[in-house]
């Protein structure tokens, strides 16, 4: 049920799959009557991912031969998983590391550098392994919120309250993840129940798509209550992040 209703909050979801297969799609960002927040890099070390400046709307024509299925990220990387939703969806919000767009390597996104290396710690009598990540400050998503480390541990947290599949379950490995805490707006710390290889961080969790907690927080408590009344229509102002 809680999945359910999260499906239910996509944005223009009917629209997306009443429109024809040819239809011209605006790309990220979207200025004017953005239904999607997005993030947009204002100061700090310039990366591919994050850090290109706004410019005027262009019409970005793409041809694929199915039409979407839905517009709803948390479904896109559940089960509406499909090669052709991800054509359109695919890097849509902000991640802290991203692969470069020269040399395929790993490097920062949203992070500001690279995490700190994994430690062993003894917290409340149980053994975890932890990294820290600090976040570039002036992301904004189209809201006008902030990017915060925030917005990862509630990403994170909401795939493992949910059970989220598909996906999802790819990049937050429950035999590994613990939880993810905001030291502060640009600070994060992530802890890992045992010490994670590169396909469970590097290229699991640090690449997880994160949405933003400010919209997306009182449709995931609904879906947790399995409280119907609780979720409204979002349908006009859901923030991604511009890039």
């Amino acid at each position: 049920m809680g999945l359910s209703l999260l499906l239910l909050a996509a944005c223009g979801e009917e629209a997306a799959r009443e429109a024809p297969a040819d239809k011209v799609i605006e790309p990220t960002p979207v200025v004017g009557n953005d239904v999607r927040p997005v993030a947009t890099a204002a100061s700090g070390p310039t990366s591919s991912a994050v850090a290109v400046q706004a410019v005027d709307p262009k019409i970005y024509k793409l041809g694929i031969f199915e039409d979407l299925t839905t517009v709803n990220y948390w479904a896109y990387l559940g089960p509406d998983s499909t090669v052709w939703n991800s054509y359109v969806l695919g890097g849509a919000q902000p991640a802290l590391y991203t692969y470069s767009d020269q040399r395929y390597d790993w490097v920062p996104s949203l992070a500001l550098d690279f995490p700190s290396p994994l430690k062993e710690e003894t917290i409340n009598d149980r053994t975890l392994w932890t990294t820290e990540v600090a976040l570039r400050e002036g992301v904004k998503w189209t809201d006008g919120t902030d990017v915060t480390a925030g917005d990862f541990a509630f990403t994170a947290q909401t795939v493992l309250d949910l059970q989220l599949t598909g996906n999802w379950a790819g990049v937050i490995d429950v035999k590994f993840f613990d939880h993810a805490e905001a030291l502060d707006d640009y600070q994060l710390k992530v802890f890992f129940k045992k010490k994670p290889g590169l396909a469970v961080w590097q290229f699991g969790a640090a690449f997880m798509p994160i949405l933003s907690q400010a919209y997306w927080a009182p449709v995931v408590e609904a879906a947790k209550s399995d409280s119907p009344d609780d979720v409204t229509a979002k349908d006009v102002s859901r923030p991604c992040a511009r890039k």
